[in-house]
């Protein structure tokens, strides 16, 4: 039986969209769509209003929502991710997968599926696994 395919959208903070891209490739090429344009665009081009709009149209298309919460010690979070796990939270529609330590209450809700790295995300998505 073949795993299921995902539409993932990746939420994280802006500066490590770098990082994001290695891993990015990872889903693709696994055959899954990501869908999270942030990762290839330059904020200077884009009001934030119009970047927020267009994260959240993102993650309307997504059914798997991944929210990267590994620690960047050089560029603390302004928050954007954390809106963004509560706007999906809202939605009620979406498998929420969560990379990294749990920093908020919300993080700790139920129906969030916990991973310490990405490596352990591959390999459940690899074995077809969802929620």
């Amino acid at each position: 039986m073949a795993a299921l395919k995902h539409y993932i959208y990746i939420a994280s903070t802006f500066a490590n969209r770098e990082y994001l891209r290695y891993w990015r490739d990872s889903l693709e090429a696994m055959g899954h769509t990501v869908i999270a344009r942030w990762l290839d665009i330059y904020e200077a081009h884009f009001t934030k209003a119009a970047c927020a709009e267009m994260d959240y149209a993102d993650i309307r298309v997504a059914d798997l929502f991944i929210l990267d919460n590994v620690p960047n010690p050089r560029y603390p979070s302004k928050g954007g991710k954390d809106t963004e796990l509560g706007y999906v939270q809202a939605l009620g529609q979406h498998i929420i997968w969560l990379v990294g330590p749990r920093t908020t209450p919300f993080m700790h809700m139920a129906g969030i599926r916990h991973f310490t790295n990405w490596h352990f995300v591959l390999t459940t998505l690899d074995a077809g696994g969802a929620p």
